[in-house]
């Protein structure tokens, strides 16, 4: 949630921020800077974040995001230049960069197989709810008092994180296997964990067997370059099909016309409930209907739904079709692209970071998606508001549809089920699969 907090809380002042005669005013491109700049702190981040993972741990690694939180609202509270709110946007996306690639890995380590993709999909519920926090605080609440609420949620993180142990996999890759018991113990609420622990622990003397997991492990086999590919596959079709800018944008989306029934921070306020409410749904569904069958819902759904908006956009802005009676085409189009992002690209690109790649290389590849990641995201930010401003909104969408149609066909062609499955079985059957399509091509 103060991930969340720190991606958004520009949105609710971007038009304040464009409008020439307000106080805050920086103009267009500068507020392009602001929005996108934030992703160049989450490409820095990454890799030296894995390694520094695997080296003093998860929870460590989380924690040191704390100050950098705190610090970023503080400057803000200091100053509203320009030059002070590059630094900020800077230092929150080193720090989301940070959560980004160890939280999901810390979340599949402690989960039991039978629920990781729920609380996979719950990480991306908290994300959404730190959006939609800003999204209504940012519309009624004074500037300061704005910046303090999203300065509380920072300091709660740091003071409930504390409670919580370490990866029980990070301790036993340490070594510590008496600590790596008492942490698997808390985690399942003192059940029997003896079985668990042991297939635990043999997986990760296997994947410490093997070479320290480096950048040359990750495309060491068929199976590792595959996994390799399908992560960032996912990452850049999630980021590309137009999150990052429909949540950054999306009151000035909306002014562009918000059809006519609502006005445009109502439908902004709209907007986060839905992405808030379907990502509680998500997360239950994954585990039930399977991680390949709602990715690939998820990238034809969303092709369509994009496909939707840039039409209802086109026709009210160069056709000059008067477009309010066919409103249900917009709000149709934007539940939809809430709906099928949720269900698949959103909360499974963290969770298949996870579940692909072994406990060896799990840090550094986790680290290298989040580069992906950030740098799709940073286009996507970037380019949208040049595009809107000189060709218009409607060509955005239309890009966001035939990026969601390629991934969801690559997607097609390389995903297989992983749903249900330990992390240590999941690795197991990769192998198995690599090895009967040797046997095959053989014959």
């Amino acid at each position: 949630m103060a991930s969340g907090t720190c991606f958004a809380w520009l949105e609710p002042l971007t038009l304040k921020l464009s409008t020439e005669g307000n106080e805050l005013y920086i103009g267009s491109e500068g507020v392009s800077w602001l929005v996108s700049v934030i992703e160049i702190g989450c490409v820095i981040a990454p890799i030296p974040t894995g390694l520094l993972a695997d080296r003093f741990g998860r929870k460590k690694v989380l924690l040191s995001t704390c100050p950098m939180f705190v610090l970023s609202w503080l400057l803000v509270l200091y100053s509203w230049s320009w030059e002070f709110l590059t630094v900020v946007r800077l230092l929150q996306g080193i720090a989301i960069g940070i959560v980004f690639t160890v939280a999901p890995m810390y979340i599949a380590e402690i989960s039991e197989p039978q629920i990781r993709g729920q609380l996979s999909g719950h990480f991306q519920t908290t994300w959404y709810l730190g959006i939609l926090y800003v999204y209504i605080a940012g519309k009624h609440l004074a500037l300061d008092e704005y910046v303090g609420l999203c300065l509380a949620i920072a300091i709660i993180f740091a003071v409930t994180f504390l409670s919580v142990p370490e990866s029980p996999y990070y301790l036993l890759m340490k070594g510590k296997e008496k600590e790596a018991c008492n942490s698997l113990q808390w985690c399942r609420h003192n059940e029997n964990i003896k079985e668990e622990f042991d297939e635990l622990k043999k997986s990760v003397n296997d994947d410490m067997s093997m070479k320290k997991g480096g950048w040359t492990e990750l495309f060491a086999t068929k199976k590792d370059r595959k996994a390799f590919f399908l992560v960032q596959v996912v990452c850049i079709t999630r980021f590309m099909t137009g999150m990052p800018s429909i949540v950054n944008y999306a009151t000035a989306t909306f002014a562009e016309n918000s059809g006519g029934l609502f006005t445009q921070d109502e439908l902004t306020i709209a907007l986060g409930t839905l992405l808030t409410l379907i990502a509680v749904l998500s997360a239950f569904l994954s585990d039930y209907f399977g991680r390949r069958t709602l990715l690939l819902w998820s990238s034809f759904g969303c092709a369509v739904s994009h496909f939707v908006l840039g039409l209802y956009y086109y026709l009210y802005s160069v056709i000059h079709v008067d477009v309010n009676p066919y409103s249900w085409a917009l709000y149709s189009g934007l539940i939809g692209f809430c709906f099928f992002s949720d269900i698949g690209l959103g909360p499974l690109m963290q969770t298949l970071q996870a579940e692909l790649f072994p406990s060896n290389t799990r840090a550094i590849g986790g680290g290298i998606s989040e580069v992906t990641a950030g740098l799709s995201s940073f286009i996507n930010l970037k380019m949208y508001q040049p595009i809107t401003d000189n060709i218009g909104v409607y060509l955005n969408f239309w890009i966001y549809s035939i990026i969601s149609l390629i991934g969801g066909v690559l997607i097609w062609i390389y995903a297989s089920e992983t749903a249900g499955k330990s992390l240590a079985q999941i690795q197991v059957d990769l192998t198995k699969k690599e090895n009967q399509e040797s046997e095959s091509s053989i014959e």
